[in-house]
């Protein structure tokens, strides 16, 4: 069952996306010298209160370590219903995320994955699609870094324990491209 929106709200939520997204181009200038950080990770059908505190979190840490983070979820949460993200959204819906996340990455130099043990289809094309423009890409993945989880992933991207350890080798890797 697809979440049906009105016509009215699904324009109202594309013009206010769509605006959000013109803004951080237009204040790019202000980023100089700053890394931006997309965060990526599962979503759907997740609980949302304990997913937006864990993007919170890596948001805040990212900004500590003098980094922008920039975070798909912000400007969603009309389409989340009964405390999950559906897994069910109109095409419209899905071909503007689709289309916004790319522009974000874009934007991007760096790519964390918040869920590097329990990807959605949408955060391995995320995550392939950043690793083919040259961003730094990082999992946290405990299982997969400790190989209790061993898959293409990884052996192709780089796994971290922990969302410290995350920032950390964002941190060293920035340092070493600049």
């Amino acid at each position: 069952m697809r979440t049906k929106l009105s016509k009215r709200t699904e324009t109202s939520w594309l013009k206010k996306k769509t605006e959000s997204l013109l803004l951080s181009e237009q204040h790019r200038w202000k980023l100089e010298g700053k890394l931006r950080v997309y965060m990526s990770g599962t979503m759907t059908d997740r609980k949302i209160g304990p997913m937006l505190a864990e993007r919170k979190k890596a948001a805040n840490l990212l900004r500590k370590n003098g980094h922008v983070p920039y975070d798909p979820a912000v400007g969603e949460e009309q389409h989340w219903k009964k405390g999950k993200v559906p897994s069910n959204l109109s095409r419209s819906i899905m071909k503007k995320f689709v289309k916004d996340d790319l522009k974000l990455i874009d934007a991007c130099g760096a790519m964390i994955v918040l869920t590097g043990d329990r990807c959605s289809d949408g955060t391995w094309h995320e995550m392939i699609y950043a690793k083919k423009r040259k961003k730094i890409v990082v999992l946290i993945a405990p299982k997969r870094a400790t190989d209790k989880l061993v898959t293409w992933a990884t052996v192709l991207y780089h796994c971290s324990p922990t969302l410290q350890d995350a920032v950390k080798y964002i941190n060293r890797e920035a340092r070493r491209v600049r």
